[in-house]
């Protein structure tokens, strides 16, 4: 695997969309030969903490514009902000970070007659560009956990994909909203494609439903632990890595 392009981005705006999601706009001339065509693939952001020197932390490409060579980030500030949520919320406009990526796009399998994708906020950004890219005859449900009402807002997706939302005022704290929401599902015959990210504990419990009791294909699958509840990001990275090997 080739090694992960780094580049030195700066803050050209950022805004809030949501009560807890804020989206920061990168720009530089590293951005020259970024790929297009890259929303809803990882990055890796690498942030100055203080005492603790450079931490790395994952995140989505929300989109990017060739010209003028602009990429979104979008950042789910939550109770206990992180390193990379805390400095999306302080930044101001000129600032610098590096930026590592873009890994491939994760996307769900189109190849299908029905689609369901869910996720938390932190699954926001690539499951809003996978509905940017469905067939405009996609038919499906897209479930979206959020922190609160407020955070509910309008989604670009295809006339016949129900959009359904659910309220956790906190996902930090272990709790069954997501997984009930989804489970509760009722799935058609057909070809069906899953596509699901979020806190890896749910997306453990999910995968086990979809793929043992609900009988999705593996090529018509995809679940993604973002992060985990009581976990740093790089003590979930590597039970992840633990989890992968194991399996």
């Amino acid at each position: 695997m080739p090694k992960a392009i780094e580049r030195s981005l700066t803050v050209a705006a950022k805004h809030w969309i949501t009560p807890h999601l804020i989206r920061v706009t990168l720009t530089g001339e590293d951005l020259a030969d970024f790929p297009q065509d890259s929303e809803s693939a990882n990055c890796k952001l690498l942030i100055n903490n203080g005492a603790q020197g450079t931490v790395t932390r994952t995140y989505t490409v929300r989109s990017y514009r060739t010209a003028p060579q602009e990429l979104d980030i979008d950042f789910f500030i939550h109770e206990a902000p992180g390193p990379a949520s805390g400095w999306a919320a302080a930044c101001s406009l000129g600032d610098t970070i590096r930026f590592k990526g873009p890994s491939s796009p994760k996307l769900v399998n189109t190849d299908s007659d029905w689609v369901l994708l869910a996720g938390d906020m932190s699954a926001m950004p690539a499951l809003e560009a996978n509905l940017e890219r469905l067939p405009p005859d996609t038919k499906g449900i897209v479930v979206f956990e959020v922190v609160s009402a407020e955070d509910r807002r309008e989604i670009a997706a295809p006339n016949d994909l129900e959009i359904r939302w659910v309220i956790n005022p906190h996902p930090n704290t272990p709790n069954e909203t997501l997984f009930e929401a989804v489970s509760a599902v009722a799935i058609p015959r057909g070809r069906v494609a899953v596509w699901i990210a979020g806190e890896s504990g749910c997306i453990r419990r999910l995968r086990h439903y979809f793929r043992a009791e609900a009988g999705i294909e593996r090529a018509h699958f995809y679940g993604s632990g973002y992060w985990q509840i009581g976990m740093s990001e790089d003590k979930h990275q590597i039970s992840k890595r633990d989890e992968t090997m194991a399996s």
